[in-house]
């Protein structure tokens, strides 16, 4: 399973690998994870 906490605090941090795509975007991509984290378990 990805850790998508760790992904997305590396957006955060703005790690090189991940600044190819928006912060916007990554944003986005925790809250569609956090609802569905929030439904599934």
């Amino acid at each position: 399973m990805v850790p998508y906490h760790r992904l997305y605090l590396a957006y955060l941090l703005g790690f090189p690998q991940v600044d190819l795509v928006p912060k916007q975007k990554a944003f986005s991509l925790l809250h569609l994870i956090v609802f569905h984290f929030i439904h599934v378990a």
